[in-house]
């Protein structure tokens, strides 16, 4: 089962987004929200990897930072 265990607004250079955290019992996971999406059709989504070295350290080995950032400016 998963669970909805907090949420909170994020303030992004893109926009307002609410960070919605979940957990199955074994691991976290994050979601972010823009707008109501509840009852959408075709809404924009990216499942992204948990890379610390391209976010947090700005190697250039990957792109991920880049690719968020693309999916943040579409969504």
């Amino acid at each position: 089962m998963i669970v909805r265990i907090a949420e909170g607004p994020l303030r992004t250079k893109f926009g307002m987004f609410l960070e919605i955290l979940y957990y199955d019992g074994q691991t976290e996971s994050i979601a972010l929200v823009m707008g109501n999406v509840e009852q959408g059709k075709d809404v924009l989504c990216r499942i992204h990897s948990q890379c610390l070295s391209a976010h947090v350290f700005n190697s250039i080995e990957c792109d991920c930072r880049e690719q968020m950032a693309m999916a943040q400016c579409l969504i």
